[in-house]
């Protein structure tokens, strides 16, 4: 069964449990992913690509021949995530506070490596899904233009109906601006009567939660308006993500591996108390369709 971070965390001694506490406040994926425990550095699933084999019968006779579910057997890795503290040995009170500055830090590299990372050239890297996601699960803003688009709600809509609802939990993040157009849609196309749906850092549209990224491990937006569409090279995606249900064959899930999340008390060097703390961690998409992207959107204030 997936639990979250924190469940999952709860065998652990209370100073790792207080690292997932963290981790899981800063992350947005790790907050709304379920965690799937795996034993190793890589993990081997089958990922469903054909759910039917429905079919009626008279009484007395036979099924007829159906297509049957088709399970292809996959992998996906396990990465060692980590960061150093280091705080004088006469500033020692505020070393909980540096361990806790490191902490967030690598769950926000968590973020970043989940929507851009770098695993198609770097082995030490998980597969980002701007890239590992094709067909059917990359909209285009370009539908409008072959230099992408400012947002609108059929597109929003699309990127929605891309995502099979597979349990509660659908989730869509996006950049500031992104989200402040989507309300201009919502807002302008129902004559106002949905603007309190979308309030905040977080709304809500169809039963679906909107999430506003933020910044990743080295302080850059997770999401920026830094992607190529046609000569456009100024435009964002947004991505919608279906978590599924506890059954570990569906939905995205967060990989962590044995001892995922370990605070490493290296001792004191050079006149520093030196901690490591590390994650291993990978993603892992059980349904292809659990997972979409919509690229090409443009900023508000493009008017090209």
């Amino acid at each position: 069964m997936s639990k979250t971070l924190i469940q999952y965390a709860a065998q652990y001694d209370p100073g790792v449990q207080g690292l997932a506490r963290i981790i899981a406040g800063t992350s947005i994926f790790i907050e709304l992913l379920p965690v799937e425990p795996v034993v190793g550095l890589v993990h081997r699933f089958g990922s469903l690509t054909y759910e039917g084999g429905v079919a009626t019968r008279s009484l007395n006779d036979p099924f007829p021949a159906t297509q049957g579910s088709v399970t292809s057997p996959g992998a996906e890795r396990v990465i060692i995530a980590g960061a150093q503290a280091k705080t004088d040995v006469r500033l020692a009170r505020s070393r909980p506070d540096e361990i806790a500055r490191r902490t967030r830090a690598v769950s926000r590299f968590v973020d970043a490596q989940i929507i851009r990372g770098e695993g198609v050239i770097a082995q030490q890297r998980l597969i980002g899904l701007n890239t590992a996601l094709s067909g059917d699960q990359v909209m285009s803003g370009g539908d409008l233009g072959a230099n992408g688009s400012h947002l609108h709600l059929w597109m929003f809509n699309a990127l929605l109906d891309a995502v099979e609802d597979q349990g509660p939990g659908r989730f869509v993040v996006m950049n500031r601006d992104c989200a402040r157009q989507l309300k201009t849609e919502l807002t302008g196309d129902a004559g106002g009567a949905t603007v309190a749906d979308f309030t905040g850092e977080i709304g809500e549209y169809e039963g679906v939660k909107l999430h506003v990224a933020g910044k990743d491990h080295d302080g850059d937006p997770l999401l920026d308006f830094n992607e190529t569409m046609g000569t456009c090279d100024a435009t964002a995606s947004m991505y919608a993500f279906a978590p599924g249900t506890d059954e570990a064959a569906t939905g995205v899930k967060i990989l962590l591996a044995t001892n995922g999340i370990q605070l490493i008390e290296e001792g004191i060097r050079d006149s520093q108390y030196v901690d490591t703390i590390e994650l291993a961690f990978g993603r892992a998409i059980y349904h292809p369709k659990a997972a979409a992207r919509l690229k090409g959107i443009k900023h508000s204030l493009d008017v090209a």
